[in-house]
């Protein structure tokens, strides 16, 4: 009798040690998951910020630039610019002059003719085949629209079209874009608005 006792004492301790540790082990393995989530994001918006600043001053830099060109030379001006460089970085420049489109730096995206407020009017935008972040400088009667690729997304993939995140970011491709500010990883600009969430 005495000997099945023990036998049922071990026995409950064991249980109790396997379980223990079996939630030990579950709450490792999700706090392990939630801390790399909370640092990826913590990581995106700081790269966020950075690139966003290199946009700013992109635009401040072209503003100097497109004061100084005559309109007939407009095009041309432009193109003799560090285009590729700007192209590299996952910037694309728009300049409108009268609301008309006078410039783009990328084919990557189908620009509109004609500038249109609704289309540029939040912070950040889904334009034909991806997210960017908008900066937008007026002066006189230009408008240069500067856009930062945070991630494409096309309607399909192939090995030529793949929906990725901009490299400077370091995300997963699996991570998704949508908009709901009372989610769990937010993101905002420099200016503090809101722009997308994150979702791992």
């Amino acid at each position: 009798m005495t000997d099945r006792k023990i036998y049922i004492k071990h026995f409950i301790i064991l249980t109790i040690s396997l379980v223990l540790f079996f939630f030990g082990f579950l709450s490792d393995r999700i706090s392990f998951y939630s801390l790399r989530q909370y640092t990826l994001s913590k990581r995106f918006q700081e790269d966020l910020y950075a690139k966003e600043f290199q946009l700013v001053d992109l635009l401040d830099q072209w503003e100097e630039k497109i004061e100084s060109f005559k309109e007939e030379d407009y095009f041309a001006a432009l193109l003799e610019e560090s285009v590729n460089s700007v192209s590299d970085e996952g910037l694309l420049l728009l300049v409108y002059r009268n609301d008309s489109l006078k410039f783009w730096s990328d084919n990557s995206l189908p620009a509109g003719l004609i500038y249109e407020e609704w289309l540029f009017k939040d912070p950040a935008v889904f334009l034909g085949n991806g997210w960017f972040l908008k900066r937008e400088k007026t002066f006189g009667d230009t408008k240069v629209v500067g856009l930062l690729l945070i991630k494409t997304a096309y309607s399909y993939e192939n090995k030529f079209l793949k929906n990725e995140f901009n490299p400077d970011f370091w995300l997963p491709s699996a991570t998704r874009i949508f908009r709901n500010p009372d989610s769990r990883f937010p993101v905002y600009n420099s200016l503090g608005d809101y722009l997308f969430s994150l979702d791992f």
